[in-house]
């Protein structure tokens, strides 16, 4: 979840969110007006600053509520996660900003609570009452995604909301120390820093480790691993207990976000292309949206694990509609070798629909010691003569040197003590047979070309229902 999806889903509750509090104030005022003062004749005050300060948390905890809730789908399955690290462990394998951004929310979600719990009621002066409340709020969402199959019963969020809840309580307290005192208190203003500090030295550590060691992470490297207790494991495969050395690789293009632009310059000037409109993210990827003198919209996205790009328009297209003849095609093909999008000799095929494209040429990377390109490259043009498609598929792969994996058999062990993610949770009873092996390759977080083990085979009698993957090196 990025920081644009949690704009949006701002924007999304921001009408129910007031709709709420604006209940809250109704219901109030109701019971204080009519049954307080009027029926029991109560001469209590009201002190406005806080109880406006109350209905604000009262929101936000609401918003909270339908983000981590609400606004998810009901498909999952009843998991419990107890491993207090198993976030730490995601950002490291993935190393991401998704994975990042998803650790900060989760200890940034709660300082409001212990933010403002202290100034609406002096009952909440004090750390343990801040970090019970925060316990119950937090274990009452846990628990409601657990039972609503809206999420997963994760003990690292419990944790994680917690410690903001007190980050919050602890800042706070500078402020009040402050007011008490008209000073600020040295000791609180040192408790206030454990925190911040804390996670300034554990992610910069983890930054220092990161750019120090050779290659990059694997995404498929389980941060939890799956529960196959009552799973029956069988194979069918010959699985030797050598090891191997194999290449590896290095795309130039991975995560270059330079690129991007290099590649927009040469498509205005190519093809026409329009100026920036909006530029956003698409999930780890960049996304440029661009509005012509005809408002047809067109976007540009940039994967970052890989380097290739997608360019495509929101107007709608059919084969009918396609430019497919011999000149379109040869305008084509000297637009992409001009610029290098394909080798000099590539010769453009049109498909079945409609579509030029160049694929390269086959082959299996654990027998390449040299460069290579693998992919494709695919453009739909219409009968205008107008580009509407252009995907650039092709990845360059610099030979780095040989390294030397894990044996198929100590692969396989990992898949029998479910060293391994997956999608779907195992129950007792499944049974898993193995009937394929290979090694194929995959990125890595900084671009590497990295060889991993597939094991595929039958779930449940179902063919082809079963692909676990198990990184090849140590």
């Amino acid at each position: 979840m990025g920081v644009h999806d949690i704009f949006n889903m701002l924007i999304k509750w921001t009408v129910p969110v007031i709709l709420f509090m604006t209940a809250c104030l109704t219901l109030f005022l109701i019971c204080y007006k009519l049954f307080y003062q009027k029926l029991l004749l109560g001469k209590r005050k009201i002190s406005w600053p806080r109880f406006i300060l109350a209905i604000l948390l009262l929101g936000y905890l609401f918003l909270v509520f339908v983000i981590t809730t609400l606004s998810r789908g009901g498909n999952y399955s009843g998991q419990i996660n107890l491993n207090l690290i198993s976030g730490y462990l995601d950002v490291w394998n993935s190393w991401s900003s998704t994975s990042f951004l998803l650790l900060v929310y989760n200890i940034a979600m709660l300082i409001p609570l212990g933010f403002l719990l202290p100034l609406i009621s002096l009952k909440f002066r004090t750390w343990k009452a801040v970090l019970f409340s925060a316990m119950i709020y937090t274990m009452f969402i846990e628990v409601f995604q657990l039972i609503s199959h809206r999420g997963i019963f994760e003990l690292d969020d419990l944790v994680h909301n917690i410690i903001g809840a007190i980050a919050g309580y602890l800042i706070i307290k500078i402020f009040l120390d402050f007011k008490n005192e008209k000073k600020f208190r040295k000791s609180t203003m040192i408790k206030a820093a454990i925190i911040p500090m804390f996670y300034v030295c554990l992610f910069g550590g983890a930054i220092l480790v990161y750019n120090l060691q050779e290659f990059g992470n694997m995404s498929i490297r389980p941060s939890e691993g799956t529960d196959i207790s009552g799973v029956s494991i069988s194979c069918e495969v010959d699985l030797t207990k050598n090891r191997s050395e194999v290449p590896i690789f290095y795309n130039v293009n991975a995560d270059q976000p330079k690129r991007a632009f290099n590649i927009i310059s040469v498509l205005q000037r190519t093809i026409n292309l329009p100026q920036i409109h909006r530029i956003g993210n698409n999930g780890e990827n960049k996304q440029y949206e661009f509005l012509g003198d005809d408002n047809v919209t067109s976007s540009l996205i940039y994967f970052k694990g890989d380097g290739t790009w997608w360019l495509s328009d929101d107007e709608p297209a059919d084969i009918d509609s396609k430019a497919t003849d011999a000149d379109t095609r040869n305008k084509i093909e000297k637009m992409l070798k001009e610029n290098s999008f394909i080798p000099a000799n590539a010769i453009l095929e049109c498909d079945q629909n409609g579509t030029f494209r160049w694929d390269a040429s086959a082959v299996d990377p654990t027998r390449m010691k040299k460069d290579f390109l693998n992919g494709m490259v695919m453009v739909d043009v219409r009968a205008s003569g107008k580009i509407s498609m252009l995907h650039y598929g092709l990845t360059e792969n610099k030979y780095v040197r040989q390294v030397q994996t894990i044996s198929p058999m100590e692969a396989y062990k990992k898949v029998m003590n479910g060293e391994f993610d997956s999608y779907r949770p195992y129950v007792s009873g499944d049974k898993i047979q193995i009937t394929g092996m290979q090694m194929r390759y995959m990125y890595d977080s900084k671009g590497y070309y990295q060889p991993v083990y597939e094991f595929t085979g039958s779930l449940n009698g179902e063919e082809g229902a079963c692909s676990i993957m198990i990184p090849a090196l140590p």
